[in-house]
């Protein structure tokens, strides 16, 4: 629940976010449209170094937009009066709080960035930020964090000097004109795989660089939806396509297909499939299996071999 004051406050920031549905479906009613319409005085592929809050609506902590009941905190005040070293317990507590420690990572359609403790407190919010656009997909890879936003840029956050995550001091990296969404992401050994629009970037994190990118899909007006990695093979599911393409993970290469439309069909009968066509909404890799969900309801795993 939030204070009247911080609602009042979030409705003058947000007055512009688009809907749920613009911020996820708006780019690809158009997306061939656009093709033929870049602009040729727009720079490529580029990186940004930002070194405060493009907006300049970082929240500060003691407006975290998660509160601890008072209730909650009398109570603990009161358990740590009865207990021997008071000193050492709030010191303890302290630590905890520290986003030293392991750290759970919220990212909001409005932009925003929240890092919460996943040790102690997790109502407390440990570090926020406003992002320029919705926040679509977070990974983290060896001690980097890469946000995808549907302006198609990605935030990559770093640890500071001091060890804790450092919001205010990231970069952006432009996947390219004309903007799209960021629509997934995969870490794939120490790299990262992107699907945006028609493409898989890959991007080596270290480095902030797109070291390789290729089309998905012989259709232009596909988009990646989903992406699983297992082994040196990394699954790529198309929007409103029922066919899994699979990649090596170290050379790019296309190396097979499976349409799971027939293993539908034959679970619903065509009869109850009807006109309706099946389309993969997730996708998961566990205990060395394929888990793939359709539009229909139906869940089909699918055994992997080495």
């Amino acid at each position: 629940e939030k204070p009247p004051e911080k609602e009042a406050e979030n409705s003058e920031v947000d007055e512009n976010v688009p809907t749920a549905e613009e911020a996820t479906e708006a780019t690809e009613g158009n997306a061939g449209s656009t093709e033929d319409t870049v602009d040729i005085s727009q720079p490529g592929v580029y990186t940004e170094h930002v070194f405060t809050d493009p907006l300049g609506v970082q929240i500060p902590e003691d407006l975290s937009p998660v509160y601890q009941s008072s209730n909650d905190s009398d109570a603990y005040k009161d358990q740590l009066s009865v207990l021997p070293n008071e000193q050492d317990l709030v010191r303890e507590e302290a630590q905890k709080m520290s986003s030293l420690l392991p750290t759970m990572w919220l990212g909001a359609q409005n932009g925003c960035l929240y890092v919460h403790s996943s040790v102690a407190q997790w109502r407390k919010c440990l570090h926020s930020i406003k992002l320029k656009d919705s926040i679509l997909s977070i990974v983290h890879v060896k001690g980097i964090v890469l946000v995808a936003l549907a302006d198609g840029t990605l935030a990559i956050f770093h640890r500071g000097v001091d060890g804790q995550w450092d919001l205010s001091n990231y970069h952006l990296l432009d996947l390219g004109r004309p903007h799209h969404s960021v629509r997934c992401m995969a870490v794939v050994h120490d790299k990262v795989w992107c699907g945006y629009r028609n493409k898989v970037y890959v991007v080596q994190p270290k480095a902030m660089k797109i070291e390789k990118s290729f089309d998905a899909h012989p259709r232009k007006e596909s988009q990646v939806r989903q992406l699983a990695w297992v082994g040196d093979g990394v699954w790529v599911s198309i929007r409103l396509d029922s066919t899994l393409r699979l990649y090596h993970a170290h050379t790019y290469q296309h190396l097979q297909d499976v349409d799971i439309e027939p293993y539908v069909s034959k679970m619903l009968g065509t009869g109850k499939l009807g006109f309706s066509f099946v389309r993969i909404t997730a996708l998961m890799v566990s205990c060395n299996r394929l888990w793939v969900g359709t539009g229909n309801g139906v869940i089909i795993s699918i055994p992997l071999t080495e």
